[in-house]
């Protein structure tokens, strides 16, 4: 099995260590690091999707006293959430 990291850190290393073993998985190496890349991006949106929608709960928390704010404050929120859900659907996907 191979460290993630080392394959990010040292890929053409990890190319010759497998071609000397024969199998051609060397070739897979760019791919692999395509994939990881783009599971890396997914994942800090997911992370920001989250904090945005952590940051909307807390104002829709804090608009009890003012009743105008909170339809606006709703639609802002589903808004995110259903962005978050679909980037989890997306993520989940790969």
């Amino acid at each position: 099995m191979l460290d993630i990291r080392l394959v990010r850190e040292k890929p053409d290393f990890v190319r010759e260590r497998l071609a000397t073993r024969g199998g051609g998985d060397e070739a897979k190496i760019d791919d692999l690091l395509q994939i990881d890349f783009e599971r890396r991006k997914a994942q800090t949106a997911l992370q920001q999707l989250n904090a945005e929608r952590n940051r909307f709960d807390y104002v829709f928390r804090r608009a009890d006293s003012h009743q105008v704010a909170r339809p606006v404050i709703r639609h802002q929120g589903s808004n995110v959430r259903n962005n978050f859900e679909h980037s989890v659907l997306l993520f989940a996907d790969r």
